[in-house]
């Protein structure tokens, strides 16, 4: 869905119009059109249903009802049902091209993966490399892999060329536009990846505590992952497809 400003009278917009949309606290979006004659413009995906605050400000206090908003598009499609149970429950980030995301579905019913993708987002980067997940089903407690072209398990259950992600680059699992889940931080580049001593997100496999059974779907939040995550050696690959929890 698109939101765009206008002027008074449907016109142009003064200098310096910006527009920004809230999910809860969170800004999501914002744009300042730094341009006396464009109006601001963002796109957000929204949910059937779903609240956001909208924010337009405008140049040296000019009065906000002198703008008016144009909303254009449709609301994304909901979620798969139950698919609010998937979330990444391991990390491979190894040596060369060894790189793997589990997906577990927590959930008490199978949920297919149509619609769903991994999005990358590369050293901070705003706009996302998709990866469409192949549409199967995840039985419920079930798994499924995502796995570079170069990692040798029986349990990848996909394989892709674009899952070459760094200990820096942001990985989210989305489901018909709706974010599920998010391992990094959205947006925020650290250089080497997120983490201290074994925790890091580079050069280790992680997997995610038995503890946790949903997903963190705000992709804007600090990321520690000593606090969700289990960590183990470089290039270790033997848990991938089985959750091992009770």
């Amino acid at each position: 869905m698109t939101l765009k400003t206008r002027g008074r009278n449907n016109g142009e917009c003064p200098d310096d119009t910006t527009l920004g949309v809230f999910r809860g606290g969170e800004r999501i979006a914002f744009n300042d059109d730094a341009d006396d004659v464009l109006c601001s413009s963002v796109t957000v995906n929204v949910q059937g249903g779903e609240r956001l605050r909208v924010e337009v400000n405008g140049y040296q206090g000019d009065p906000v009802p002198a703008y008016s908003i144009v909303v254009t598009g449709e609301l994304g499609e909901p979620p798969p049902p139950g698919a609010g149970g998937l979330l990444i429950s391991e990390y491979v980030e190894g040596s060369g091209n060894n790189k793997a995301l589990e997906i577990y579905n927590a959930g008490g019913a199978a949920v297919n993966l149509q619609g769903c993708a991994i999005d990358r987002y590369s050293n901070g980067g705003e706009d996302p490399l998709s990866i469409p997940l192949a549409g199967m089903q995840i039985a419920a407690r079930g798994t499924f892999v995502l796995c570079s072209n170069d990692i040798v398990s029986p349990a990848c259950t996909q394989r892709s060329g674009s899952l070459n992600h760094n200990g820096d680059d942001t990985l989210a699992l989305v489901c018909n536009g709706a974010i599920l889940d998010v391992f990094g931080r959205i947006g925020e580049d650290t250089g080497l990846g997120w983490g201290v001593d074994e925790f890091t997100t580079n050069d280790h496999t992680l997997r995610r505590k038995c503890a946790i059974a949903q997903g963190d779907p705000n992709g804007r939040d600090a990321f520690d992952p000593a606090v969700q995550w289990d960590s183990f050696p470089i290039d270790q690959l033997n848990g991938l497809g089985a959750r091992g929890c009770p």
